[in-house]
């Protein structure tokens, strides 16, 4: 072999490696999740990843808001109609409009939930709850613990 061709060998070796490499970084970077549409994906904006994004971030800024940091983990993302959410989530605040909402999404997870609505107004901190997301908007249209 001349110098040239182990030259263009080991730079390709090299450029396979480093794709590879990325491709564990990308995959270890996004945890797999449990995912269920039970609504027409037609009706859909969003997608379980972007939902779980928005879940993600909005932890992540709880966190910083709780001083505590509780290891995140997206268990499930589940895209229901509004007037379905409490089948799944028995305690989420329903309103006479979720007959007309959209689709929702509910995001299960593991991390730092906290709330400062407790009787005496105190800060309480969860290590797992959930939240629900509007499809249309992406806003966060309420949690629960745990």
């Amino acid at each position: 072999m001349n110098r040239q061709t182990a030259s263009a060998s080991l730079t390709l070796l090299a450029l396979a490696a480093l794709i590879v490499a990325s491709m564990g970084v990308t995959a270890a970077s996004r945890p797999s999740f449990q995912a269920e549409v039970m609504v027409p994906k037609e009706e859909l904006r969003l997608t379980a990843e972007q939902a779980a994004d928005i879940a993600s971030d909005r932890i992540r800024g709880m966190e910083s808001v709780a001083g505590e940091t509780v290891p995140l983990k997206i268990l499930s993302v589940r895209a229901v109609a509004a007037n379905e959410v409490t089948t799944y989530e028995p305690t989420a605040p329903t309103s006479d409009q979720d007959a007309e909402a959209g689709p929702v999404w509910i995001v299960r997870a593991e991390g730092t939930f906290e709330t400062s609505r407790g009787r005496s107004g105190e800060m309480r901190v969860w290590n797992s709850g959930y939240l629900a997301i509007d499809d249309r908007t992406g806003s966060i249209l309420g949690m629960g613990m745990p």
